[in-house]
């Protein structure tokens, strides 16, 4: 799933260009802001930062992953997570596998960076850019240290800068050669630095005072599999016990696998201990989810664990409690190392889920064409009749496939056979219900009935914390880290393009106020779960559903559509998400999403480089998968379907269905402008909408086949026919 998550850096030319087009557009939307927080900024009440000064140690350990955590081969570890919070981190930082000089360097810049090398499927087992040199002066300093600057410059799009957390406190010690990498200051420069923990306390005391914060790079790593890996595990905990006996029983310590030793990436353990962490859950604002950290939060972490507050150049955020997890150690084990076996399943699946879902849709789009321009009128409907169920599965496909989430695929000895088998057989079922009741009759009444449960089922999703999506080939995978919460990109192309279509077709037979209530109605719904920051949280989602109602309905209502109203309702899209996003601008920063810290970037004039990359991802995808091919086949089929005889009955009889398609339109192409999946969000919007105009076309086929079949009875019996 990745390739359609990714950012790629845009090339020069692409960059020159939209910064020079987009200053308007982003000093427009800032003042509009501004106005607006003047307005609104009296009601609400941000939250107010602590500023204690106390110390923390950090110890990380490359390679380390929950089920390498066990009482008797990590005895230190295991009795510290009793003791602690606990998270499943993400260690991503540039690359799909973060070695670990990638990670000490997002350490220290507290956003994703990465090392001065190549790096491959295996990385180096510790730190190669470490450790410091001693200066004439006694000073240490990273060597490597301008090579590792120019190496994360070619990154503009993460805007790391590397020493910052050293900068913020003021004085970072360093133990180990990573550690160094993570503790240095912009200049390269090392507070403190010694190559192995000391023996004593009072030794720890002294080579740690006056700086606030400790990195322990233990110099171990936990690697291999079977009995080696055990014994790497051994090793690394035995260091960690070293580095706990040298500090106070109450000392607030961090220890987290760093890093990955090999592909593919995993999740790692974060365990802190400090005062009132005990027993509970880590989430930070950045992944909303407990549970769930990320590699770029450790810095933002140990800044508010230390001097408090937070720094405003760092994108990771910092972590904190969230409620008890309940059950023992084993437990909290035995969970966390489901949590990432469940994240490692979907990546590996993702590539033939994507090839799969477009192969079917081009043949859904070929059997439409086929239907659609057949030459004589059928007598008997069966190729129509045939046609309607295999078309109403094939639209459940994607909702079928978060659905499957709801039971553990995973766990299973074969997970791909399990969860195809699971989206199959719902797929199956939601097809029988849409085609069973009375609503049948009507050649959209399935198709309504089946966009409805769609929507239903992933808006609901994403008001109770979107486990649905969580992990699953339609949502997005916290081995990835892009997102752990709120509305994905591939479910936001599939609820909108079903939201449209039962907003347009559920209102077909109501008239006056009482269409425009509903439709309104179920639009607002829509974008309320899409756009609120503790649902959906999705910036390009509001922005292309909104247009996309508006459109829809005025033409289903019999308005003429103009480039007046379309601008007016792109213009709608923007303010609603402007709102959106200050609402959550105005929160206290712990609880705020991407959408208030997307604001404060337009702020400061920083919002720029955040549009680039998104819109350099979206172009990325055009080419990076197979889901173009689908979007393709779809644009090619338009014209071959248009004024064909079964589309010109279609739409004579129900017009509704182009005014459905007016709405998919826009969400597929404003969601590209606007997504960084780019052409994902078209194909699975897609995904649904043709096969569901199938299923239409097709019923509405058998049912004029049944209308014509008394007709042309009489007409072979010599009868007239009036």
């Amino acid at each position: 799933m990745g390739r359609y998550a990714e950012a790629s850096p845009a090339p020069h030319t692409l960059v020159d260009t939209m910064r020079t087009q987009r200053r308007w557009i982003i000093n427009g939307v800032r003042a509009a802001i501004v106005l607006l927080l003047a307005t609104i900024a009296p009601f609400v009440s941000p939250g107010a930062a602590s500023a204690a000064e106390r110390s923390l140690t950090i110890i990380g350990v490359p390679g380390l992953q929950w089920r390498d955590v066990d009482a008797t081969t990590t005895p230190a570890l295991w009795g510290l997570v009793g003791q602690s919070a606990v998270a499943s981190m993400a260690a991503r930082a540039t690359s799909t596998v973060s070695c670990p000089d990638d990670a000490w360097a997002s350490i220290s810049a507290g956003n994703r960076a990465r090392s001065n090398y190549a790096i491959g499927k295996i990385c180096p087992r510790g730190s190669v850019i470490g450790p410091p040199i001693r200066q004439a002066n006694d000073n240490w300093v990273i060597a490597g240290k301008p090579e590792l600057t120019r190496s994360n410059a070619e990154l503009s799009a993460f805007k790391a800068k590397l020493g910052l957390l050293a900068k913020t406190i003021g004085c970072a010690a360093a133990i180990g050669p990573g550690a160094a990498v993570a503790a240095m200051h912009p200049d390269g420069a090392v507070d403190r630095y010694r190559k192995d923990v000391p023996e004593t306390a009072d030794d720890m005391t002294s080579f740690t005072r006056d700086c606030l914060l400790t990195i322990v790079d233990p110099q171990v790593a936990v690697y291999g599999t079977g009995t080696d890996r055990k014994e790497a595990a051994a090793v690394a905990d035995a260091a960690v016990a070293a580095t706990l006996a040298v500090l106070p029983a109450d000392a607030p310590v961090m220890v987290v696998g760093i890093s990955d030793a090999t592909a593919p990436a995993n999740l790692h353990p974060m365990i802190i201990r400090a005062e009132d962490y005990k027993g509970r859950w880590l989430t930070s604002a950045g992944t909303r989810r407990a549970g769930y950290t990320q590699l770029v939060d450790i810095g933002p972490t140990a800044v508010a664990m230390t001097v408090g507050g937070r720094a405003p150049d760092m994108t990771g955020q910092p972590v904190y409690p969230t409620h008890h997890r309940g059950g023992d150690t084993a437990h909290t084990v035995a969970t966390s190392v489901n949590a990432n076996l469940a994240g490692l399943r979907v990546p590996p699946l993702s590539d033939g889920y994507y090839s799969t879902l477009t192969i079917i849709g081009l043949i859904v789009v070929a059997l439409t064409v086929a239907l659609c321009r057949r030459r004589a009128a059928p007598r008997r409907g069966r190729f129509g009749r045939f046609l309607a169920p295999l078309a109403l599965t094939v639209a459940a496909l994607p909702v079928s496939t978060l659905l499957a989430n709801a039971f553990p695929w995973w766990r299973t000895d074969r997970p791909a056979s399990a969860l195809w088998g699971l989206i199959v057989g719902i797929s199956v079922v939601l097809a029988a219900v849409s085609l069973a009741g009375p609503w049948r009759r009507s050649p959209i009444g399935p198709a309504t009935l089946l966009a409805g449960i769609t929507a239903a089922v992933i808006g609901v999703d994403a008001v109770i914390g979107t486990p649905l999506q969580f992990n699953s080939l339609a949502g997005y995978s916290a081995i990835v880290g892009a997102r752990f919460t709120g509305m994905g990109n591939y479910a936001f192309g599939i609820f909108a393009a079903a939201a449209v279509i039962f907003a347009m077709f559920a209102t077909v037979r109501l008239r006056g106020w009482w269409r425009i209530a509903v439709m309104t109605a179920i639009a607002g719904a829509a974008i309320l779960v899409d756009g609120s920051p503790v649902w959906g949280n999705d910036v390009g989602g509001v922005i292309a559903m909104t247009p996309a109602f508006i459109l829809a309905g005025l033409h289903a209502l019999g308005k003429r559509l103009s480039v007046k109203k379309i601008l007016l309702s792109l213009l709608i899209g923007g303010a609603t998400i402007t709102v959106f996003g200050i609402v959550d601008y105005l929160r206290p920063p712990e609880t705020q999403t991407h959408l208030g810290r997307f604001v404060a970037e337009v702020l400061s004039g920083d919002a720029g480089e955040t549009l680039i990359r998104k819109a350099s991802a979206a172009l990325h995808t055009v080419t990076a998968g197979p889901l173009t091919l689908l979007v393709i086949g779809v644009c090619v089929a338009i014209p071959l379907l248009w004024h064909t005889r079964v589309v010109n009955g279609l739409l004579a009889k129900y017009p509704v269905v182009l005014s459905a398609g007016i709405g998919v339109a826009t969400v597929c192409v404003i969601g590209f402008a606007t997504n960084d999946s780019g052409m994902a969000v078209p194909a699975f919007a897609l995904s649904v909408a043709a096969p569901l105009f199938l299923a239409i076309a097709a019923r509405y086929s058998v049912n004029t086949a049944a209308e014509r079949g008394p007709v042309a009875a009489l007409a072979s019996s010599g009868e007239e026919v009036e």
